[in-house]
């Protein structure tokens, strides 16, 4: 495998190399269409813009690069939840089939705005609720590791065309784990931002079941998916997180949830004498014996580098039993409202999610409530002691298309796979996925970076320095 060509090249090498003109943009469009169409046994990328993709690079050569911007014929791809001008955005979902909207999402706004192309829209579950990327309109999307395996859900698409040198930038969502347990099955990075970081808006359904056609798709506040769902970049290496990071939280029209830019240009930096917790699971949720074994080598290398490292095992403790009561206790209304008269349509895993969302629940909404925020308020305590926590993000690496796991004799509920991504989406922390190293069976595995809210800049510099120590991304073997 040439780990130098193109479709390896990181998105800031590749801005670079064309503004430099080392590569046309029409030439490196045309080198993305092929490598697209050579990938698609993976079926991640579920839509090409092939025709625009290349008009747009040539107008990007015929321009003078003083007036480009700063990703000028970069290709991007964008999960199929998330808006797209003029260009078909599903959720997955029949009842999306035709679907185009008119409205930009924020993020992909910004992107555009800075000369980035947009390659296509990459495979998710139906309106995204799944640990697994598979649908009824797309089907099943293959992981480039080992084909037997999920890439995960639901940003799944979009973390296997990264993996595979399908795309190099993309944009997922992350509700409980929907960036970061993709990342680790396939051996890439992700950020997931503090809420409000990033534009919010443009996600389907938006706001009242929003398709983004009569109008821009709006976030909405008074439902849990739309105060925890956020939108983050999924990247080979640390530098390219931090660029979108950047792009993405300056571009763009405020929604309900906005925050300004984020703490890039603020909040505290990571030293030495910053120290860092860990722990290896939630003290609940079963972890496999690599994965534990994964975690106890990150924190031993740290030590050995001279860091303070803090053993926190039950820092996690909890917070996944109260984010399935809370998750419980949203009504999904949004959703509703996209599929409502359409119920024929809709798969089974969205079925069940709403019929769980209607009751009977067996705690009073309030005492749950008050549950989740007091976890959250001790969650948020302990960074004060450890502004860093490491975790694992899953207790197993990338599982098969039946999303059938066993660890310790124990077979795990699906949404157990996100156990630990689920409390720290509670936290409203920013947090990184990092690959650290690979299972016994050839799997990549990866390591929560977890920072205090809008600490963004702490948790990308504890992830550039876990890169460096553990080689960060690798190619998969066999995708050439």
């Amino acid at each position: 495998m040439a780990v130098d060509d193109p479709w390896w090249w990181s998105a800031g090498k590749t801005a670079l190399a064309i503004r430099e003109r080392h590569i046309s943009a029409v030439e490196l469009a045309n080198i993305y269409v092929g490598r697209s169409k050579a990938l698609s046994y993976l079926n991640a990328l579920v839509l090409l813009r092939q025709d625009e993709l290349i008009a747009e690079a040539r107008r990007v050569d015929e321009s003078s690069p003083d007036l480009q911007g700063v990703l000028a014929g970069v290709p991007f791809t964008v999960k199929d939840l998330v808006a797209t001008a003029g260009t078909r955005t599903a959720a997955g979902s029949l009842v999306l089939a035709d679907n185009e909207p008119r409205y930009d999402a924020p993020a992909v706004a910004a992107l555009r705005n800075c000369g980035a192309l947009l390659l296509g829209k990459s495979a998710c579950p139906e309106l995204g609720l799944s640990v697994l990327t598979e649908s009824r309109l797309h089907g099943v999307t293959l992981n480039p590791w080992d084909t037997d395996k999920s890439p995960g859900g639901s940003s799944g698409g979009e973390s296997a065309l990264i993996a595979a040198g399908g795309s190099p930038l993309g944009i997922g969502t992350d509700f409980g784990g929907s960036l970061r347990w993709p990342a680790h099955c396939t051996g890439v990075f992700s950020l997931r931002p503090t809420p409000g970081v990033v534009p919010a808006a443009g996600q389907l359904p938006g706001a009242g079941g929003g398709s983004a056609v009569t109008s821009p798709a709006l976030a909405d506040p008074w439902c849990l998916q739309g105060s925890l769902q956020v939108v983050g970049p999924l990247a080979r290496c640390v530098s390219d997180l931090e660029l979108a990071l950047g792009i993405l939280s300056d571009g763009g029209t405020r929604d309900l949830l906005g925050a300004g830019s984020p703490g890039m240009s603020r909040g505290r930096h990571w030293n030495r004498d910053v120290a860092i917790g860990w722990c290896a699971g939630d003290g609940t949720t079963p972890v496999d014996d690599e994965t534990s074994g994964l975690m106890e080598t990150v924190a031993a290398h740290m030590g050995r580098d001279g860091y303070t490292v803090v053993h926190r095992p039950a820092a996690l403790s909890g917070g996944h039993g109260c984010y399935n009561d809370l998750r419980d206790y949203d009504p999904l209304l949004n959703a509703r409202a996209l599929v409502a008269g359409k119920e024929d349509m809709i798969g089974d895993e969205l079925r069940q999610a709403l019929d769980r969302s209607s009751g009977p629940h067996p705690q009073p909404e309030a005492a749950v409530r008050e549950r989740a925020l007091l976890w959250r308020q001790e969650f948020i305590s302990g960074l004060e002691e450890t502004p860093v926590l490491l975790a694992p993000v899953a207790p197993t690496p990338a599982v098969g298309h039946d999303g059938r796991a066993v660890v310790s004799a124990r077979e795990l509920a699906k949404w157990e796979l996100m156990a630990f991504c689920r409390a720290v989406s509670l936290t409203g922390a920013p947090v990184v996925t990092v690959p650290c190293c690979r299972s016994t069976a050839g799997l990549p595995m990866a390591v929560q970076v977890v920072g205090p809210p809008f600490g963004e800049r702490m948790v990308l510099e504890v992830a550039r320095y876990l890169e460096d120590a553990f080689g960060g991304f690798s190619p998969p073997p066999g995708v050439d």
